[in-house]
């Protein structure tokens, strides 16, 4: 990033005091694209507009300011309030976080959007639908875990003594989902990895794999649920194979047998299920199949 030599003779007072400048810049080159299409289309135009820009704009600043704040891959309400505090709009209006237990309330007190468009006669911003994406897929970006909830917003006001408020909240059954996701994943690897996955197993952990995140993560869910339901093997099923002649034929006799015994151990022990490595981790994911549901 090329370096501005300029700044380098400004005191710390006229640094902050640019700051605020670029910040109102920002401010106003937001506010004069809007009015225009406001002015030319309408305001429902203007807000379909809005709503996109702000959908990808308010992860592209949060994912930066996380980085700059150093935070961790998921930092809680502290690290959202952190982040919070050093957005464009901290510099420039009045607000107020609060954390008590898993929420975090914030208060817009002054917002100089609504207050230009007062000055100007113009209609209050309906920004709570805005705000929404905003907020929402800030605090994600920030944290996976955190929900946003608006508290009050234009034209939806509860609360006359700020401008607008919402609501995060850090849920435990979101940490808990995430949990048993990240457990499930590397399952799904640990199946792939194994030298006794089948190739239609193999295909279907592999296609879910490659739809994390997206919106065919479910579909692809259910499809490897329905694959292991049919792969995975009972101690008693592994034991008759292995005492088969086609085991025999695969494996040579020897081999066979040595399974065999193995399997006869295992079902001794009181496991139902085949040891292989493929079956153990297909057996864990099938125990915990509401996660990919």
């Amino acid at each position: 990033m090329s370096h501005n030599k300029a700044l380098d003779n400004l005191t710390r007072e006229q640094l902050t005091e640019l700051l605020e400048i670029y910040s109102k810049n920002w401010l106003a080159a937001d506010g004069i694209w809007f009015q225009s299409v406001e002015k030319k289309h309408g305001m429902e135009e203007a807000m379909y507009h809005d709503v996109e820009i702000w959908k990808k704009f308010t992860v592209v600043e949060a994912l930066k300011l996380k980085k700059f704040l150093d935070l961790p891959e998921r930092p809680g309400l502290e690290g959202l309030a952190k982040a919070l505090s050093l957005r464009f709009y901290a510099n420039i209006n009045d607000d107020e976080t609060r954390i008590e237990g898993n929420t975090l309330l914030y208060r817009m007190v002054d917002c100089r959007v609504q207050t230009a468009r007062k000055r100007k006669g113009m209609e209050f911003h309906p920004c709570k639908a805005v705000g929404i994406v905003e907020y929402g897929e800030f605090a994600r970006a920030i944290d996976d875990r955190i929900a946003c909830e608006c508290v009050s917003c234009y034209p939806d006001i509860t609360d006359e003594t700020c401008c607008c408020s919402w609501k995060f909240t850090l849920k435990e059954d979101t940490i808990m989902a995430n949990a048993n996701r990240d457990f499930i994943v590397e399952k799904v690897k640990e199946v792939l990895a194994a030298p006794s996955c089948c190739p239609e197993l193999k295909d279907a952990a592999q296609k879910y794999l490659a739809a994390l995140d997206t919106a065919d993560e479910k579909a692809a869910g259910k499809m490897l649920i329905a694959e292991l339901e049919e792969d995975v093997q009972s101690i008693d099923d592994t034991l008759a194979f292995f005492c088969s002649d086609a085991a025999k034929e695969i494996f040579g006799a020897e081999t066979a047998a040595n399974m065999a015994e193995t399997a006869r151990k295992v079902k001794a022990s009181g496991e139902k299920i085949c040891f292989c490595p493929a079956c153990r981790a297909g057996k864990a994911i099938l125990d915990n199949k509401e996660a990919l549901l």
